[in-house]
Formats: structure tokens, sequence, C-alpha cells
């Protein structure tokens, strides 16, 4: 291994963890919206793109259940066994509990793989049972590779390695893009060869940053071996259990209303809705990237220096990132009709959607940073509680609006479940946080009442968004003056200003 490559596995602070991954995250977007647009385009049909994008979703689904949880419960529990000196130690248990209980439960579903293509039989039709029983075959192979990956990921966001996690995720993403593009342009592209294409990728990455991480961890110095605190791997399998369905109700909510148009109006028009995702989505990646980085800072500072400054660093980062996150959805809203001309004509009846979406959007970040909460009380649990009340709220208007007789009505309800979805969710989750005495501050709040300006004609949209600048620049309302010189600072070292 080169000294460049093992010079990557470094911890960074807060400040450049967010300007690595961010910018990693950026990247990674880009390449996802230029690889969707060219396989929607002209690579693949629409037909093959829906089969693309179930798997997908199956894949997001299954990975938190048939893993346990594992890799959220390594991320979260390695600050602590670090700061111990018994981080291999804790590794060489965790890790392999994690990979076999991912392997067992997908090789289960490997094996059912026939009675299983029939439960998603209705929601691609047009493919035969054998093509389906081989999609269920390849999702838990990639639900395997997946586990391993973020067993990885998981080291890395626990010892706040973001410039390897940054190099990592880009990595896989462009293998994808790459491999993805390429099989298409040569006459091969189907959704299931695209799918193995993404498996490929991140097994060929998570392989390589893997061996790394684990090996500069073997060579730190280490304490002498202290007994284990009493119940640690059952705290790891209930921290995981729980952080698993947490995980996979959130996957569900942002996939349960797509799944049930998909079901009932057929592969075409669920290939339309998941297209419009390809750039509403970037609502989502500044809180996904920054909730990663905080979650990694408030937990060391949690384990650190106590609940006080984790919690006034969590807080801050949560208004700073729902501000940035409203402004660039209002602005993508105000730009809809333009954005929308990088569509192919049968894509465009998606419009519609649009501004239902990124609503949906900057509202499953907001509700992603203030759930971290749960996390550092370890009370995963409530984290599911949260996501599964959304998901219930989500199936019902989804049941209720969606029809078969009026395909372009259903891609409105479809958003319009996921909107009410989530905020049932976050309904739940600032009712828990203030039952543990760590409710958001005024300012998060506001911004969060703020986003229903997404719902508004495009005039007030704009005026929206400089009424929300000037509260932030120029009031105490949201940052007070020394949040915002902190702010300035920090924004300055991001981008060298």
């Amino acid at each position: 291994m080169t000294n460049r490559f093992l010079g990557l596995f470094t911890p960074a602070p807060l400040t450049e963890s967010i300007k690595l991954y961010l910018s990693a995250n950026a990247l990674l977007r880009a390449a996802g919206i230029g690889r969707g647009l060219l396989l929607t385009w002209w690579m693949i049909s629409p037909a093959e793109f829906g089969v693309y994008q179930l798997g997908l979703l199956l894949v997001n689904l299954l990975l938190p259940v048939l893993s346990f949880g594992s890799y959220e419960a390594v991320a979260r529990f390695v600050p602590e066994h670090e700061s111990k000196g018994q981080l291999w130690r804790y590794l060489r248990r965790a890790l392999p509990l994690g990979l076999i209980v991912g392997v067992g439960l997908c090789g289960v579903l490997f094996l059912l793989a026939g009675p299983a293509s029939r439960v998603v039989g209705g929601a691609i039709s047009s493919a035969s049972a054998a093509d389906r029983a081989a999609l269920i075959r390849l999702t838990a192979i990639c639900v395997v590779v997946l586990v391993l990956y973020h067993l990885v990921v998981g080291v890395l966001r626990g010892r706040r390695m973001f410039r390897a996690l940054s190099v990592m995720e880009l990595t896989a993403g462009l293998l994808f893009t790459g491999g993805a593009v390429v099989v298409a342009a040569l006459g091969g592209g189907s959704g299931i060869v695209v799918l193995a294409i993404y498996t490929a990728a991140n097994l060929v990455t998570a392989l390589a940053f893997g061996a790394a991480a684990l090996w500069l961890v073997w060579r730190e110095p280490h304490l002498p071996a202290a007994p284990d605190p009493p119940g640690l791997m059952r705290n790891l399998l209930i921290f995981g259990f729980w952080a698993g369905w947490a995980a996979f109700s959130w996957q569900l909510l942002m996939s349960l209303p797509a799944l049930y148009l998909n079901r009932v109006c057929g592969e075409e028009v669920f290939a339309t809705y998941r297209a419009m995702t390809i750039f509403t989505q970037l609502g989502y990646i500044l809180p996904a990237a920054v909730s990663v980085a905080v979650a990694a800072s408030v937990n060391k500072l949690w384990e650190i220096s106590g609940r006080e400054v984790a919690v006034g660093q969590l807080q801050l980062a949560t208004r700073a990132v729902l501000l940035a996150t409203l402004l660039l959805c209002l602005l993508l809203a105000s730009l809809k009709d333009v954005i929308m001309l990088a569509f192919s004509r049968s894509y465009r009846e998606g419009a519609q959607a649009v501004q239902l979406l990124l609503l949906f959007y900057v509202l499953t970040g907001g509700l992603s940073l203030v759930t971290i909460r749960f996390t550092l009380i370890k009370k995963t649990v409530w984290t599911f509680l949260c996501w599964v009340t959304g998901c219930i709220g989500a199936f019902l208007v989804a049941m209720v609006g969606i029809s078969s007789e009026a395909p372009q009505h259903a891609l409105v309800m479809t958003a319009w479940a996921g909107v009410g979805g989530v905020c049932i969710a976050l309904l739940a989750a600032l009712v828990l946080s203030s039952r543990c005495r760590l409710m958001p501050d005024r300012g998060t709040l506001l911004l969060l009442a703020a986003t229903l300006l997404l719902l508004a004609p495009t005039a007030y949209i704009v005026a929206g968004g400089l009424a929300v600048v000037l509260l932030a620049a120029g009031t105490k309302v949201i940052f007070s003056p020394d949040e915002r010189q902190v702010l300035l600072r920090q924004v300055s070292h991001v981008f060298h200003l």
C-alpha cells in the first residue's frame, strides 16, 4: 500500500469533514445525475430503467434489515472503544458478527428467490418468472456486498476518517457510472446488468479500503486487554437491531409511495416518477453529507466533552444545514421549467410532482438531523418509531390517492404521500425530543415551517426565500451574531474564501 493512499486514513475535524464529504457527495451526485440522464435518454428503455430502479429500492430496503443494522452499531461504538485503546479488540468481534448475520440472512433470501419473486411479481409484470427470480438473487448478492461496504464505512465514520470515506464513496460511484455507461453503450444494457455493475463496483471498493483501514488499526498501539463491559455484544446487537429497523423504515418511507405507484400504474409511470428524483434529491445531498460528519463529531464530543457541548454543536449545524438546503430547494423550484428541458419528452409529465418532491427531501434531511439526538442517547428504537409512524401515514395517503385511472394525478399523489409521511414522522421526532429534553431550538422550528414555501407559486417562492435570508443574516431569530461569525469562519475554511 502506498503512503499516499494510507495518508487518506487520518481523522479530520468537523469543518474539514464537512468540506471533504460534501465535495465528494456533490461530485457523486453529479455523476449520478449524468448517469441517470444518459440511461433515460437512449441507453435503456423506460421499462428496463424501472426494473433497475426497483432493484435499487429492494436493495436499499433490505440492507438495514438483513445486516441487522450492524454497520450503524459499529459506527456508534467505535469512538468509545477507540478512546479506551481497545479498537482492534472490538473490531475483531464486531465486524465478523455483522458479516455472519448479513451472509446468513441474505443466503436465506437467495435460496427463497422463487417464492420471493412472486411477491414482487406485480411490480415488474413485464418480466418473466425466471427474470424476477434472477433479480431477487442479484439483490441478495448485492446486499451481502453492501453489508461489507457499509461495515467499512462504519469504521471510517466512527474514526472520523472523512478523507478516506470521501474517496471511497467517490471511487465506487465513478466505477459504477463508467461501467454502466460503457455496457449500455455497447448494447448490453438492461436493468439487471446495471444492478450487477453496481454490485461489482461496491465490492472492489470495499475490499481495497477495508483492507487498508483494518491494517492501520492493527498496527496502532493498544492498551492491555481489559474485560469487556457486561453485555457488550448484546448491546451492540440491540443497538444495531433498532438502528437497522429504523433505517429500513426510513427507506420504506422514501420508497413506499413509489412502490405502490409501480404496482398500480406500472413500470413506465414509476420510471417517470423516479426520474424526477434524479435532480430533486439534490435537496438531500447537503443534510445527508453533513449529518454523517456531524453525527461522527458529536458522538465523539458526547464521549469526551459531555452533553452540553455535543448538543450545542448539533443545534447550530442543524440550523445551518436546514437554511442552506431550503434555499437550494427554493432555487430549484423556481427553475423547474428550465430543468425539465434536460429530460426527454416521455418523462416531462413528472414536472407537476417536482415541488412536492423537493419539499419531501428537505423535510427528510431535517428529520435525519433531528434524530441524531436519539443516536447520542442510544435510543435508536425512538428513531424507528418516528419513521414507522411516517410509513403508516404515507401508505394510507397512497392507498387513497393513487389510481391507475389517472396516471398524472397518481404522480402527484405519490409525492403527497411522501410529504404526508415525513411530516408525521417529524412530528413524532419533535415529541420524543421534548421528552428527553433535546428539543430543537426556535431557529430550527422556524426553518422547518418555512419549507412550506415550496408549495407556493414561483413569485412567492422568490419573495419568501429573500425573507428567510434577511432573517438569517440580519436578526437574532435564526442565528445570534456570535453564531454567524462562527459559521462565516467555517464557510470560509470550507471554500477557501
